[in-house]
């Protein structure tokens, strides 16, 4: 379970990184 969670906490993590980047 805390597995997933981490996971998603990555993706969301990766998908900020790409839209705040110039």
């Amino acid at each position: 379970m805390m597995q997933s969670i981490l996971q998603l906490f990555l993706m969301v993590y990766l998908v900020n990184l790409i839209r705040w980047s110039p």
